[in-house]
């Protein structure tokens, strides 16, 4: 089972709905089973037992560390979601049911996106040459475990698939100027 909060996207290909507003409660950080306040878009009607993803676009865009100007658009974390409750008259009201990060007021909210997934993995077979453009947890590009998830710069495009299993090998120090 593959935990993969987050994705890759451009600025405004992702349909948001709204964005948190307040919490019931006076806590900065939000979690699960805290009740959060949506405010919702004009035109847009949340109704009790929708299930809404929070997600939070890091700045800047992906960009490959040996190109700058190729770039692969907005880190979007996906830090919980959420369930609509009935509560009251006036503001639409939520729960958080899991949450990977902490929510904060402003995260903004759309359409539901799958986390996990259970997948067949197959054993790394030949050589594929890839660039690590960004990962979960860091803005560095700097592996600190396996199971970590990353973006690369390939693709379908070059014969990738659902499950195809790597080994990342790195060839530098950090602290020092190695390559």
């Amino acid at each position: 089972v593959y935990h993969t909060p987050a994705f890759l996207g451009q600025k405004g290909e992702i349909p948001t709905y709204g964005s948190i507003y307040g919490a019931k409660s006076g806590m900065k950080n939000l979690g699960p089973g805290e009740m959060v306040y949506l405010e919702v878009d004009e035109g847009f009607a949340a109704e009790c037992g929708d299930v809404f993803s929070i997600f939070r676009r890091r700045p800047g865009k992906v960009r490959h560390p040996d190109s700058w100007f190729r770039k692969y658009g907005y880190l979007h974390e996906v830090v919980a979601d959420v369930r609509v409750v009935p509560v009251g008259e006036g503001l639409t009201t939520a729960v958080i049911r899991r949450s990977y990060q902490h929510v904060k007021r402003g995260d903004e909210f759309g359409d539901y996106i799958p986390v996990s997934a259970e997948l067949p993995v197959s054993v790394p077979n030949g050589e594929l040459d890839a660039v690590i453009l960004a990962r979960m947890g860091s803005e560095r590009s700097i592996l600190a475990g396996s199971g970590e998830t990353i973006f690369i710069d390939r693709g379908r495009a070059d014969g990738l698939q659902v499950g195809d299993a790597f080994f990342v090998v790195h060839h530098s120090d950090d602290y020092r100027e190695l390559h």
